[in-house]
């Protein structure tokens, strides 16, 4: 694995709680600030090249957008 692919497994993913604790208005961790890899909650979405990362964020809103009703 090269450097830039780890940079991309490390730096892109979500909070896999509903509401991120993190950021929690009433009791934030880490003093309100985003945790990143230090949350014990924070997933990487997988991606280890742009591509992956685009491909990753198209399904997403793929979905979202099916998922919207009129």
């Amino acid at each position: 694995m090269n450097e830039q692919q780890i940079h991309f497994l490390n730096s892109y993913g979500t909070c896999r709680l509903e509401k991120c604790m993190c950021i929690d208005r009433d009791n934030p961790r880490f003093e309100g600030a985003w945790g990143g890899l230090a949350c014990p909650d924070w997933v990487s979405i997988g991606a280890s090249e742009m591509k992956d990362l685009i491909e990753r964020a198209k399904a997403t809103y793929r979905k979202a957008d099916n998922d919207v009703k009129v």
